[in-house]
């Protein structure tokens, strides 16, 4: 007895050591579990980090947006005013300043000389950023910065980021270059001060705010440091660099408390951070290896250990339970005592293991083992989908189904000029802004978003779940796209930004849905003619003068909208013709207009010989109606019914 006792307690331990060991390379291993373990410990440093004062050495001079209000151009900064700041700082007697700004192309020569004369002169140590073209640069941008930066003091600015999530979590040590390594941009600034540089990369350890008001770096807009007291800025390190809504803006992991946007901050921000915790000497929270495998092994040994006792499943549920919990309480309670923050996926995982082996091995019960992974799937814009998946995982096999659906295919008018002609800086927050608003259209009539191609959005309607009204919603959807992209438009035009009007085709009918992404991409998503239809008819707009135009079999669906009647389409590809309406707001026409365009209509339909004459006088009396002007037209050129031919897409 005493010896099968001795080798349950070896196994026990056997499997205690195994289970503590798969459990911590898998979270060292696998980015899932890796990356939820940084996740969390990101989550209680931000919350439980205790505050710290204002630092009182590092100040940052904010190019802020009243900042370049005040100068003749936008970009790049103007040269002549960062002259005129470097030498206002050597005056002050600052010990030494960084400027994160990429010197990577000429502007005024006057202007450029007069910036380089006063880094050659100033007093103080003067770190420049400096990249390559492994950093995104051309060749002829580093030619540029290279003999800008030659005689001075170039550092390499890159952020040091996880590949993961983009959360900047390294200092950069240094870069092998032909001319020999060159110092990341803060250790270089920390050495011109008599700060040893670290040889290896070094994790940032954030600082905390002293309270919600206060900042953790005293920072000032730049136009406005030459009306402040020098005696302010004397033996200080000061950081010039952007601040700037939409620039140079970086995730910490702050943003696991506070959001994705308060957790996204400048740069300058960041290397301010940085620059701190070499100057203070101060080390990031991390846990020890050594404390990982205590902790671990604590924990899955009395899981082990629960699963042995002669009790019901039903309490060692609740001992593994209460194990489970104790370690996450302590895990956000011990980091405001712990210089590390004690692991918590790790011991989790082996909370887990520890008692489905345990209890495979000492209770002798045939218990279903029950798989706890969960296949990371694409993620769906859609809440729909999300919801679907979750009640009806079998969705997720490939393959498909048939089914009656609706689609609404959008386009921007000039997107690609748009896009070739402007400042990125400019239109991409005015394209994101714009793609925000359609899916929110999209999402709040029930829709699905298939696809975003560029400015295009795709969106298809009862699927994956039942809308018996799916006509309905797709058309509501197509006209609040219409018109939110013709409000949107007009506002852009205000602003200068030459932004195209939205043109939106709707169409019903079958198309099979399903997932069509193959073993190693999930890509839910509808094919067949009723997809390619709704895009034809969002195309068809340019011809006929439209925003919006829909198929007869979305209109037969809609009792609760007023239509008119646009023609049968001939596009290419298509051997039949697509009965075509065009959707009516109640502002649209005037019932006037719209009885004498019925009349005119039914005239065209019969191919009544009147109909030329009666169109001609409707465009007299509605020269901008587009549809009058272009059966006018047609008629005028020899056309006669309501077929209507498209060349092209």
């Amino acid at each position: 007895m005493r010896k099968r006792r001795m080798v349950h307690v070896l196994s026990g331990l056997a499997i205690a050591a195994a289970v503590t060991a798969i459990s911590i390379a898998a979270t060292h291993t696998l980015t899932l579990f890796g990356t939820a373990e940084r996740w969390l410990a990101d989550l209680r440093v931000s919350l439980l980090s205790p505050p710290e004062p204002q630092h009182p050495t590092i100040v940052i001079a904010a190019i802020t947006e009243d900042t370049l209000a005040t100068l003749p151009y936008r970009s790049p900064v103007d040269r002549a005013f960062l002259a005129a700041l470097i030498s206002w700082l050597g005056e002050a007697g600052t010990a030494a300043v960084g400027i994160d700004i990429l010197f990577d192309r000429p502007t005024e020569a006057a202007k450029d000389e007069a910036l380089r004369a006063a880094l050659r002169a100033a007093p103080m140590p003067v770190i420049l950023a400096y990249a390559d073209t492994s950093d995104g640069l051309t060749p002829a941008q580093v030619d540029y910065l290279d003999r800008f930066t030659a005689d001075l003091s170039p550092a390499i600015i890159a952020q040091f980021t996880d590949p993961v999530d983009g959360t900047v979590r390294w200092i950069y040590p240094f870069r092998d270059r032909p001319s020999g390594p060159m110092l990341g941009f803060i250790p270089a600034l920390a050495a011109a001060v008599g700060v040893k540089p670290p040889k290896s990369v070094v994790t940032i350890a954030y600082r905390q705010a002293p309270d919600t008001e206060t900042p953790p770096f005293r920072m000032f807009p730049a136009h406005q440091i030459a009306q402040l007291p020098k005696r302010w800025f004397e033996g200080k390190i000061v950081l010039i660099g952007s601040d700037l809504p939409h620039s140079d803006r970086h995730r910490t992991p702050m943003a696991t408390a506070l959001g994705a946007d308060q957790g996204r901050i400048p740069g300058v921000v960041i290397h301010a951070h940085a620059l701190a915790q070499l100057l203070d000497g101060r080390s990031a929270p991390r846990t020890a290896l050594a404390l990982e495998i205590v902790v671990v092994g604590l924990i899955v040994g009395a899981a082990i250990i629960a699963t042995s006792l002669p009790i019901s499943a039903r309490a060692q549920v609740a001992i593994g339970i209460a194990l489970l919990g104790a370690l996450w309480g302590l895990g956000f309670v011990l980091p405001q005592q712990w210089v590390a923050p004690l692991p918590l996926i790790s011991p989790s995982l082996g909370l887990a293991l520890g008692f489905g082996l345990g209890t495979a091995y000492s209770g002798g019960l045939a218990r279903h083992d029950r798989a706890f992974i969960r296949e990371t799937f694409a993620k769906f814009s859609a809440p729909s989908i999300v919801e679907a998946l979750i009640a009806e995982p079998e969705r997720l096999t490939l393959g498909g189904e048939r089914r009656e659906m609706s689609f609404v295919f959008t386009d921007l008018a000039g997107f690609t000029t748009l896009i070739e002609q402007n400042d990125p800086a400019a239109v991409l927050p005015a394209i994101n802004t714009y793609l925000n608003g359609q899916c929110g259209i999209a999402f709040d009539h029930g829709g699905t978003i298939m696809k975003i191609v560029g400015d295009a959005v795709h969106v298809m309607f009862n699927a994956p779940v039942d809308q018996p009204d799916h006509a309905e919603r797709a058309l509501g959807c197509g006209l609040a796209m219409a018109a939110f992209g013709a409000e949107f438009s007009r506002e852009q035009w205000t602003h200068g930004l030459d932004f195209g009007i939205t043109r939106v085709g709707v169409h019903s009918g079958p198309a099979t849905v399903g997932n069509f992404g193959g073993d190693r991409f999930f890509d839910y998503t509808a094919h067949g003619d009723t997809v390619n239809t709704a895009s034809r008819l969002e195309a068809a707009n340019k011809y006929l003068g439209l925003f919006i135009c829909c198929s007869r079999a979305t209109a037969e669906r809609c009792p609760n909208f007023r239509f008119r009647p646009i023609g049968r389409l001939l596009v290419p590809g298509k051997q039949t013709g697509i009965d075509v309406m065009q959707p009516l707001l109640s502002s649209t026409l005037l019932p006037e207009s719209l009885e004498a365009y019925t009349r005119a209509y039914a005239l065209l339909e019969n191919q009544d010989a009147r109909a030329n004459a009666t169109f001609a006088e409707l465009r007299q009396r509605w020269p901008d109606d587009p549809l009058i002007r272009l059966h006018a037209e047609r008629l005028a050129a020899g056309e006669n019914g309501i077929v209507i031919t498209i060349k092209g897409k």
